[in-house]
């Protein structure tokens, strides 16, 4: 039974980390070369799905423009080694919701190769000349922007604890990856405690 129980712990532990998983552009459902454009997608609609985060693909703005142009699936070895996406004039949103814990952190790794950008959390959104002008807090949530240097990527990184249940993007001439949703420190570790603990008390 002790094995039995230990068995159970690491399952849970390995589900509960791979919803944890990032996006990355990598899997089956974004091939390289995909292009997501009108009239096949229009704004509002989802994308893909990737280890349960929903990506849906918005309109981009500036002022009075807007506009739902194209997202695309770069090859790998483009302006990262494995694969990633651009972005054409169009926002992409990543929702957490689906993930089974609060994510308390997330982050995305980008180029900027010109023209403006769309940045928001938790379904609110600012227009930015440059993603590092961005506010301190957008909709209540922390954010930090690392800006590229040189053939490194820059990081967005997003905080709050009281949870963030999506973060979005948009930018003219554009490539991110490696989008990640991190939940409350320890708590893929108590989920699969609690696994252990209700094994235990079906044994008693």
């Amino acid at each position: 039974m002790r094995n039995a129980l230990l068995v159970t712990g690491l399952v849970l532990a390995a589900a509960a980390s791979a919803s944890a998983a990032p996006v990355t552009f990598d899997t089956a459902a974004t091939p390289a070369g995909t292009t997501y454009s009108q009239p096949a997608f229009l704004p509002g609609d989802v994308l893909f799905t990737e280890n349960g985060t929903v990506v849906r693909g918005l309109n981009f703005t500036q002022g009075n423009f807007s506009a739902f142009n194209s997202a695309f699936i770069e090859p790998a070895g483009g302006s990262f080694p494995t694969r990633a996406m651009g972005l054409n004039n169009v926002q992409v949103r990543f929702d957490f919701t689906g993930l089974g814990f609060t994510v308390t952190q997330a982050s995305f790794e980008y180029f900027d190769f010109g023209g403006s950008e769309n940045l928001g959390v938790n379904g609110a959104y600012v227009e930015l000349a440059n993603l590092d002008l961005a506010p301190a807090f957008i909709n209540g949530v922390a954010v930090s922007v690392v800006a590229p240097q040189g053939n490194t990527p820059g990081l967005v990184t997003f905080t709050s604890l009281a949870g963030i249940s999506s973060i979005q993007v948009g930018g003219q001439e554009f490539v991110m990856d490696t989008v990640r949703a991190i939940p409350t420190p320890g708590a893929l570790g108590l989920l699969g405690l609690g696994g252990l603990l209700a094994a235990r008390r079906r044994r008693a």
